[in-house]
């Protein structure tokens, strides 16, 4: 299960790269602190809110998080206030590519399984070797 669990995390990573360069370079100049803040995480445990039959969630946020997960300044960025216009720098990254992360978290996913797969093997064989030794 772990090793399930790893080549998830690091294929949703791995498809999300992409995104993450993106959102980066999308942040305005003139938020240069926010664009310090700029991350990409994946995890395994993914809280009730996401979903009861998410296995991995894969993320890239911006800002400094609060009780909601989002910092206030990058929520007003990206949709805009009544004095602020908008300026979607989270959406524009993503929208449009959505069948291209999927592809891309099916390839690395079928990457990352096959190299588990045969460490898992080479772990077997040395144990079984060991064995047959004692």
């Amino acid at each position: 299960a772990d090793i399930r669990h790893k080549a998830a995390r690091d294929a949703g990573k791995a498809a999300l790269k992409h995104v993450y360069r993106r959102v980066y370079q999308n942040v305005p100049v003139k938020f240069g602190d926010l664009k310090k803040t700029v991350r990409l995480s994946a995890t395994n445990r993914p809280t009730r809110r996401h979903s009861k039959k998410a296995f991995m969630i894969a993320r890239v946020t911006a800002g400094s998080p609060n009780f909601r997960g989002s910092s206030p300044q990058a929520i007003q960025l990206e949709y805009g206030t009544s004095s602020i216009k908008a300026r979607r720098f989270m959406r524009n990254a993503i929208e449009g590519k959505e069948r291209n992360v999927l592809s891309l978290f099916a390839h690395h996913l079928g990457k990352a399984t096959e190299k588990a797969a045969l460490k898992q093997y080479r772990r077997n064989n040395r144990k079984i070797k060991k064995r047959l030794k004692s």
